[in-house]
């Protein structure tokens, strides 16, 4: 193996991308993280304009070529201000301004606070009756208290009267607990849907979902639209003039379908010709890898690591070793 590098989705948290960085002591010529990447420990969370430009897309509605993927100005969004509202709650407010920005448009006036004794404070701080309301909260660390402020969001819009409301979920929390690997577990996932609809939410955007099938969750009244965030690292590489037989490698079976993606659409776009590896994990507990093998051939290759979560990012450190 040549080189390594690791694109993420969805969600990086301040320690594994910190984690992630030292693999370039350890045979790794350079780290690609995806420019949409959020901040899980939400300190200094933020985002870029191709990531923006993704999920303003998906606010429009307006068949944006996501695969493009570049940052442009929205055009003819004056129309926009009067019946669409965008708040957020405190998970990842830049990431909301960036969006309302890219729209044109104010962010929503809305106060999120705590009472004395903890409990999540909701209020609008203007009418939105018969408006449609988008609201931009990615369940980041605390993960409860940020999934919170989305229920008490959806629930404050809806009893106000809001016409339409959106969760805009970049990153989806529970989402690994998506089906029950042993007796006498829930299935996360699938409650934080319910717990979605019962507050009366009409639609959910979010990005890369762990496991497509989340869609399912939600009953038919309620659309899930699940955006492709590989098309930004896609791009990335395909600009590259100095890849030497680049294989796309996914860090877990789960994930294959994934990396196989990765590298379709990038020998579609680019005329890039890359192979296609596989590792299949053993864990000894949760966040604790216990032995990984790999299935394929790297040698010689450059190596696109393609996942979807990173947490304490120790599958993609051991992956690298692999």
């Amino acid at each position: 193996m040549n080189s390594t590098y690791v694109i993420m989705f969805s969600t990086v948290s301040k320690r594994s991308f910190q984690a992630v960085s030292k693999m370039q002591s350890r045979n790794a010529r350079g780290i690609a993280q995806a420019a949409f990447a959020t901040n899980a420990s939400g300190d200094n969370a933020s985002s870029t304009g191709k990531y923006m430009f993704l999920l303003a897309g998906a606010l429009l509605g307006s068949g944006i070529a996501v695969s493009d993927c570049q940052p442009e100005p929205i055009q003819n969004t004056k129309h926009l201000s009067k019946g669409i509202k965008i708040f957020t709650g405190r998970a990842n407010p830049a990431l909301a301004e960036e969006i309302a920005k890219h729209l044109d448009l104010r962010l929503g006036n809305i106060t999120v606070g705590r009472f004395a004794d903890g409990e999540v404070n909701v209020q609008v701080n203007e009418h939105i009756r018969g408006k449609d309301v988008y609201l931009v909260q990615p369940t980041l660390p605390p993960v409860n208290e940020s999934l919170m402020e989305l229920l008490l969001m959806i629930s404050t819009m809806r009893r106000a009267s809001a016409r339409k409301i959106t969760a805009v979920i970049p990153y989806y929390g529970y989402a690994r607990q998506d089906r029950k690997m042993q007796a006498r577990v829930p299935i996360s996932a699938a409650d934080v849907a319910r717990l979605l609809e019962a507050m009366g939410v009409d639609r959910v955007v979010s990005v890369d979902l762990h496991c497509g099938q989340i869609q399912g969750f939600f009953r038919p009244r309620v659309p899930v639209d699940n955006l492709e965030g590989f098309t930004v690292g896609v791009t990335y590489f395909g600009d590259m003039d100095d890849l030497v037989n680049p294989t796309v490698v996914s860090p877990d079976a789960g994930g294959v379908y994934r990396a196989k993606q990765f590298r379709d659409l990038l020998a579609r776009k680019y005329g890039v010709d890359s192979g296609l590896a596989m590792i299949i994990k053993q864990r000894a507990k949760a966040n604790e890898i216990d032995r990984m093998d790999l299935v394929g051939n790297v040698q010689g290759s450059d190596c696109i690591l393609v996942d979807d979560m990173v947490d304490t990012a120790g599958t993609l450190c051991k992956a690298v070793d692999v």
